[in-house]
């Protein structure tokens, strides 16, 4: 029998309804690995160790960090105002010039304060039992269909490690995910040795991860004028070709302070004597001697090929660092003395501009390491490669 009109028109309007209804309640979660994260729609219970995360309806990650208690969200953290924009700086006749180490100071402002205001993060404890109320999520169970395409987890089944990020600075932790294919290709890795050559590094994907080193303050700078030396390095030969060529070229001229192994001073002096320090690849590429030199103050000579520079898309390292192809160490010391003063001068300042980026407090400031690694993965927060 067919159906009177309004009769059908009362059942597609409920039909509309429901399905409404049905894409609001959608959930996605982003798992993080080491700590297991997840975004959710609502703030759930916090206990703590596993990251929680919110995605508003237009389908940005906007989140705003949060400390919770052990029953109920506390309220949002104090947000940091929005800083100005830097002064433009003027030459002698009044004409702007660039304006600093960055490539859009303007755009990343605006976007790392979005960052800011809309991150939360609900903190859990790790589950070591079913009777916890979040085991569903975070404990394996057997897969009821047999289907390989799924896992042990929920999150898992969802996205195959494309929602998750994992941190390591040596081999160990780059071995461990590689034997899994779908964390390796999908998840986020944030390494110190972000170099084209280093096995399972993407650089479409992966962050470079400033490797710096625990700092009780910012010291202060020795001023240029008090910069006596011109290059500084130190460090083993560790099988590489490029630092042993290094050594043989320049081990002994007299403006260099070229070390294979321990100065004969304490390591930090020559960072703060000398005008250019050298971050040479060895065993691996890693970031240590890039922190370090810009913590003294010194300008990073980096002599490495097809390397990610930490913050890369947020700061222009052509304004406070020399980058110099392998196969030009032979002329090396020419390459650094064409620098004019004034132009090393500029360097030096921009260096100091970007200083606070490369530092690690016990409780993360605004712009510091931790909220800079934060914000590469808040840039990375659309990427999904799934492997099926």
């Amino acid at each position: 029998m067919k159906r009177p009109p309004k009769l059908q028109q009362k059942r597609l309007l409920e039909m509309l309804v429901l399905a409404v209804l049905l894409s609001c309640s959608c959930i996605a979660l982003f798992g993080f690995y080491t700590h297991r994260a997840f975004l959710t729609s609502t703030s759930p219970l916090a206990p703590r160790s596993t990251a929680f995360y919110q995605i508003q309806n237009d389908h940005l990650h906007h989140y705003n960090r949060q400390n919770l208690s052990l029953n109920a969200p506390q309220p949002a953290a104090t947000l940091f105002p929005k800083p100005p924009p830097p002064p433009p700086q003027t030459n002698a006749v009044g004409s702007v010039l660039e304006t600093g180490p960055y490539h859009n100071w303007e755009l990343f402002a605006a976007d790392f304060q979005e960052m800011m205001q809309h991150l939360k993060i609900f903190v859990y404890p790790d589950i070591f039992n079913k009777s916890s109320p979040f085991a569903n999520i975070f404990l394996p169970r057997e897969n009821p269909l047999d289907n390989p395409k799924l896992g042990n987890y929920f999150s898992e089944h969802m996205f195959k490690g494309a929602d998750h990020f994992y941190v390591c600075c040596h081999s160990v932790g780059r071995e461990a995910p590689s034997k899994h294919h779908g964390l390796r290709n999908n998840a986020i890795q944030l390494t110190c040795c972000s170099s084209y050559f280093q096995r399972f590094y993407l650089s479409h994907k992966d962050v470079g991860l400033p490797q710096v080193w625990p700092r009780t303050d910012q010291t202060a700078l020795n001023p240029p004028h008090a910069r006596h030396r011109l290059v500084y390095f130190a460090g083993r030969v560790q099988n590489s070709q490029v630092r042993q060529q290094l050594i043989n070229l320049w081990g002994n001229d007299t403006e260099f302070d070229i070390f294979n192994g321990s100065p004969t001073f304490p390591y930090e002096e020559g960072f703060k004597r000398s005008k250019f320090c050298l971050h040479v690849k060895g065993y691996e590429v890693n970031t240590a001697r890039v922190s370090d030199a810009i913590h003294y103050g010194c300008i990073p000579v980096i002599i490495s090929n097809y390397y990610d520079l930490p913050f890369s898309n947020v700061l222009d390292w052509s304004k406070f660092s020399v980058v110099i192809n392998q196969r030009d160490i032979a002329s090396l010391k020419t390459k650094l003395l064409s620098i004019k003063r004034e132009v090393y001068l500029r360097m030096y300042h921009d260096l100091c501009k970007v200083r606070r980026h490369f530092f690690w407090h016990t409780t993360p400031r605004g712009y510091d390491s931790f909220y800079m690694t934060a914000y590469q993965l808040w840039l990375r927060r659309g990427t999904l490669r799934l492997s099926y």
